[in-house]
């Protein structure tokens, strides 16, 4: 790994890439979520459209943003994940979902249902939502925001900005993280945040993006998944 530091300009830089970056996450967002809104007017050949593109750019965008980190002269230089690691991103899991049920209940004591963004993501989508909508949709939460948020959250605000001091940049990259989720309150930032340090520390643990990448994927996949069931009426 490369030992010397980092100058101003390069960190400026770095932080700047992560911005765009985001722009580039949170643009599919508005595509996929654009494509179930055409559905909603009945523009189905727009609405395929949109969700074929979605697809698309999903695995394009994640790829493309992969190699930018892998190029960081900070970046883990073999990438490796075996069984063993696997069982700890089980571990994170569990404790994730630990802390997401303590601050969900203490939300709930406070009369909040569920977070401003949970709400805005589940209000896109209805029991009519066709399959290649649940896909396109899917595949941003899923896969998009897994890979490329925590190239921006975990790899680019380390090993371009601050990879002298992970637990900082983990504390910096935290609030940011949970300013991008539009929090309304105390408890969503507090969730947010959180969520974001057990991610951290995912990462920091063996210098491994690949551990945050599949925790942020395992907490996306159910947490889609048990929208689905809820939107399409399968669970009461």
């Amino acid at each position: 790994m490369n030992n010397r530091i980092l100058t101003i300009f390069e960190r400026v830089k770095g932080f700047l890439w992560a911005i765009l970056w985001l722009i580039l996450d949170q643009g599919l967002v508005l595509l996929a979520v654009e494509g179930l809104i055409f559905e909603s007017y009945a523009q189905n050949n727009l609405a395929i459209a949109f969700h074929i593109a979605t697809i698309i750019l999903v695995f394009l965008i994640s790829w493309l943003a992969w190699k930018f980190y892998r190029k960081s002269p900070y970046a883990e230089e073999k990438v490796t994940y075996s069984a063993k690691d696997g069982l700890k991103t089980i571990g994170f899991y569990f404790v994730l979902l630990i802390f997401t049920a303590i601050i969900s209940s203490l939300m709930m004591s406070q009369g909040i249902d569920d977070t401003a963004n949970q709400a805005l993501l589940e209000s896109f989508m209805n029991k009519d939502t066709s399959n290649l909508g649940l896909i396109a949709y899917g595949a941003v939460i899923v896969i998009l925001a897994p890979v490329v948020e925590e190239v921006i959250f975990r790899g680019i605000m380390v090993t371009r900005f601050l990879p002298e001091s992970p637990w900082l940049a983990g504390a910096l990259s935290s609030v940011l993280f949970a300013l991008m989720h539009s929090p309304t309150d105390i408890w969503s930032f507090a969730l947010y945040f959180g969520m974001s340090l057990i991610m951290h520390a995912a990462y920091v643990r063996r210098g491994q993006l690949v551990d945050s990448i599949a925790l942020h994927f395992a907490n996306n996949a159910v947490s889609y998944l048990m929208m689905v069931l809820m939107v399409k009426e399968v669970m009461v």
